[in-house]
């Protein structure tokens, strides 16, 4: 994932740290959101480059939030499992936890 180091983004774990959102960070959310997208492949799954930094020039962190939606009837383990698998840069966690906040919102009808 070095695409997202060249483009400014990463912190280190306890860093606090603000930035202008680049049009570098936009294009590297829309690729990590691809990448996810592939790795999702065949899953009626979702993806969306969410949150501060995919907004040029707004003030926000130097990382990239992707949300992952599912139907409610879509069982999240496949979905877990493949994202886990990524590559060892991408924060799985919140994307599957997102991914179970989706499933269970639409569960309830809730949009």
């Amino acid at each position: 994932m070095d695409f997202l180091t060249a483009a400014g983004l990463g912190l280190d774990y306890g860093a606090l740290q603000f930035g202008r959102t680049t049009e570098a960070w936009l294009g590297a959310g829309i690729e990590l959101s691809r990448q996810v997208a592939t790795a999702l492949d065949g899953l009626e799954a979702g993806v969306e480059v969410v949150g501060s930094s995919s907004v040029l020039n707004l003030l926000a962190k130097p990382i990239i939030d992707l949300a992952v939606g599912l139907r409610g009837s879509q069982p999240l383990a496949p979905v877990s499992t493949r994202l886990e698998a990524l590559d060892g840069s991408i924060a799985a966690m919140p994307a599957i936890k997102a991914a179970a906040c989706s499933s269970w919102r639409a569960d309830r009808g809730i949009e």
